[in-house]
């Protein structure tokens, strides 16, 4: 029991001493959503200095699934619309990450928005 103790303690430390290293740029700020309607939103956030593109996570809240859209080249993405919309009357999560040529950011702090009436 103490070997294994040991052992998974040199990972945990190896994982934290190089978790610096993954990240390459700031995280997004500023997010927002707007232009909401029943079944889309505009997701926006603030430039970040040195960024190649963005990667967007959202997901209807309680759902416990992240949807992914990747290499966004500006500062905002709209989701939902054809083919696949949002539902009505519902809250959403999003957060984003940077990419960068040096690596990545953390996702940023998730933020709210619930999407109008039918």
């Amino acid at each position: 029991m103490k070997k294994t103790i040991k052992h998974l303690l040199l990972v945990v430390t190896l994982l934290v001493a190089t978790a610096p290293e993954l990240i390459g740029c700031d995280a997004p700020g500023g997010l927002a959503a707007g232009s909401i309607t029943a079944t889309s939103a505009v997701l926006s956030w603030s430039a970040v200095s040195g960024a190649d593109h963005y990667n967007v996570a959202w997901q209807k809240v309680n759902s416990g699934f992240w949807n992914i859209v990747s290499n966004v080249k500006t500062t905002s993405v709209k989701i939902g619309g054809y083919p696949v919309g949002l539902s009505p009357n519902t809250t959403y999560h999003f957060m984003v990450q940077t990419v960068c040529s040096s690596g990545f950011s953390t996702y940023s702090a998730a933020v709210s928005f619930k999407t109008a009436s039918k």
